[in-house]
């Protein structure tokens, strides 16, 4: 589920898409640190001397650090994709939940999160429950906004190592 725009895409969207991506991120992680493994430990490497061993050499450690950092990479996004598919259930159930009460208060709403009622509803306690309706609708947007906005920072800083720190 991208961030969502409007309460019809809370409560639609499908966050096993987020999850599988989570799971792809750690099988490359391990596969390349599996991979630049192999590249340090190989052994025809060892027994060959001369002037192209060395660049060869420097080359295997230029993959293999590559490799590595690939790992690293793929490794730091396992955990805020995780965490950004868990928070977006708990607050697509919590919509579900919202839908479900407005309804008993004989009020719908709507795919931009508005509220309205199902049949003309006059008093001070009609305003007062389309008020909190609408107020925890509004905060159930705000907070999935909040959790795309981690997930955001998440990925820039594993896509940009360096940008974080000093002098970047």
């Amino acid at each position: 589920m991208s961030a969502a725009t409007s309460f019809a895409d809370l409560l639609g969207g499908d966050l096993s898409v987020v999850v599988a991506g989570a799971e792809a991120a750690g099988k490359r992680a391990v596969a390349a640190e599996q991979y630049g493994a192999a590249l340090k430990s190989a052994p025809a490497l060892d027994a060959w001397t001369g002037a192209a061993s060395d660049k060869a050499r420097a080359l295997v450690d230029a993959m293999a650090a590559h490799s590595d950092a690939v790992a690293v990479q793929a490794r730091s996004l396992v955990g805020p994709l995780l965490d950004y598919a868990t928070r977006g259930e708990a607050l697509k159930a919590a919509a579900q939940s919202l839908v479900h009460e407005a309804a008993a208060h004989g009020y719908q709403i709507g795919p931009d999160g508005s509220i309205t009622a199902a049949a003309p509803q006059k008093g001070l306690y009609a305003r007062a429950i389309a008020k909190q309706l609408a107020d925890k609708t509004g905060g159930l947007l705000v907070q999935d906004k909040h959790n795309s906005q981690n997930l955001a920072r998440a990925i820039h800083a594993a896509l940009n190592p360096d940008s974080g720190k000093a002098g970047h």
